[in-house]
């Protein structure tokens, strides 16, 4: 993972997930046409890793705050949350 005051990059074998501000999207962009789509509402981006403890503790020592501590959940499931710059649980 790398991260700057513009945004973090996620890189794993088979996932690249890149998380920006949202005027960093220049205006030919794919995505320049949703700047003024309603957001954060009702979205969680959910991203399965081999090694819940191993990734929280990485997102722990890069400075990066959680909105929520890793806990084992009701359905079996343990997670913890991120919360991207537009308000969208990751």
């Amino acid at each position: 993972m790398s991260q700057n005051e513009n945004g973090a990059l996620f890189k794993t074998e088979n996932l690249h997930l890149l998380l920006t501000k949202e005027d960093e999207i220049s205006d030919n962009h794919d995505f320049s046409g949703i700047r003024t789509a309603r957001k954060e509402t009702g979205v969680e981006i959910i991203s399965a890793v081999p090694d819940v403890q191993n990734f929280y503790q990485r997102i722990w020592e890069m400075g990066i705050d959680a909105e929520s501590k890793r806990k084992r959940q009701g359905w079996g499931m343990t997670d913890f949350r991120l919360i991207d710059p537009d308000g969208y649980f990751l």
